[in-house]
């Protein structure tokens, strides 16, 4: 000590000496405190949480699909004609229950000839012969009265239509049901992120992420009946169909930083 006092450039030296190292420590906290607030959110530890949703719709939209089949002998014309009737009177009929024609729609149309096949005798074979067609003609309804689901299929079964597929009872926009479903699934999804925080014993961070998986939308479907090929003109009891309900599910996976 004595010497420092009596040589004021070693005092000097030692006060230099100090600042320099405190200023030191000053930048490095500053940096590191820099580093902490302006690094992505990502850098830090995070733990995901997923959760589920559910809601449920009431379908107000049924589909039907109605065939005619027509077999004929060699006159492919005739048989033309005759499946074209029925299934113009049946897309009359539809019409005249107040369904619009872009709810009409045709899904296929075919004609596949029939043949009549001969056993080889010795070394010759007869080829087969065409003995007639099968002509088949489908339409697609979309029932946005589903009420009427059993008066539209005894109608066109009536006036000519030998094959049937529906109802499928359907809810046509979604979306609705969708939010509910992941509101729930959101609020699921937070409550257990906070669950977990708590028994873990760290604070919840900010949400950095959030991603929703497929949904899952099953419905009632009606029976599928085939009506044989025949058809008719014979009134048959109207089915009585339940729509029943449709259930939308979404998941969802919410990713927190940790503090």
């Amino acid at each position: 000590m004595e010497t420092i006092k009596n040589n004021p450039k070693n005092l000097l030296y030692w006060v230099a000496a100090g600042a320099l190292a405190i200023g030191a420590l000053s930048v490095l906290w500053y940096v590191s405190a820099y580093a902490r607030t302006t690094r992505p959110e990502s850098a830090w530890n995070t733990f995901t949480v997923s959760a589920q949703g559910d809601a449920v719709g009431i379908p107000d939209v049924g589909e039907i699909s109605f065939s005619v089949n027509t077999e004929s002998g060699r006159d492919l014309s005739a048989a033309q004609a005759e499946n074209t009737k029925k299934m113009n009177e049946i897309t009359e009929f539809l019409k005249g229950l107040d369904i619009a024609s872009e709810d009409i729609k045709t899904t296929s149309y075919s004609i596949s000839p029939r043949y009549q096949y001969f056993p080889c005798t010795g070394a010759s074979c007869r080829p087969a012969e065409t003995v007639g067609y099968t002509i088949s003609q489908t339409v697609q309804v979309k029932l946005r009265d589903i009420a009427k689901s059993g008066e539209v299929i005894s109608g066109s079964v009536s006036r000519g239509a030998n094959g049937v597929t529906g109802p499928n009872f359907v809810v046509d926009d979604t979306t609705a049901v969708e939010d509910e479903a992941r509101a729930e699934a959101i609020e699921k999804a937070q409550a257990k992120a906070k669950t977990i925080a708590e028994q873990s014993g760290f604070r919840l961070g900010k949400l950095i992420s959030i991603s929703e998986g497929d949904m899952g939308m099953p419905y009632y479907e009606g029976k599928v009946m085939d009506m044989g090929m025949g058809g008719g003109a014979q009134s048959a009891p109207t089915p009585n169909f339940q729509p029943g309900s449709q259930e939308v599910r979404v998941n969802v996976s919410l990713t927190y930083s940790i503090r």
